[in-house]
């Protein structure tokens, strides 16, 4: 069944998070002081590791996210602002 799933992420340069095979992102916010990522996902799937690269302006993007990453969105955290990337 589709379904909106949200996922936490933390603030960290590399992570991976188990997400259903095939999902959406739709968007990326902060929200509960949160970075939050929303997927539409088939909950009917196999779940696999996504990975997700946080990069933080001013700081050196990883070569590999720049190679094999999306963006996906960027959001503001107070005086920061993070710039998401996902492997899929």
């Amino acid at each position: 069944m589709k379904t909106i799933y949200k996922y936490t992420l933390e603030r960290t340069d590399w992570q991976e998070v188990a997400i259903p095979d095939d999902a959406r992102v739709l968007s990326v916010m902060v929200q509960g002081g949160e970075i939050c990522v929303w997927a539409e996902v088939d909950t009917e799937n196999e779940l696999r590791n996504w990975g997700f690269w946080v990069v933080g302006t001013g700081n050196p993007i990883p070569e590999n996210c720049t190679n094999n990453g999306n963006h996906i969105g960027s959001v503001i955290d107070g005086p920061f602002v993070w710039h998401i990337y996902t492997d899929d």
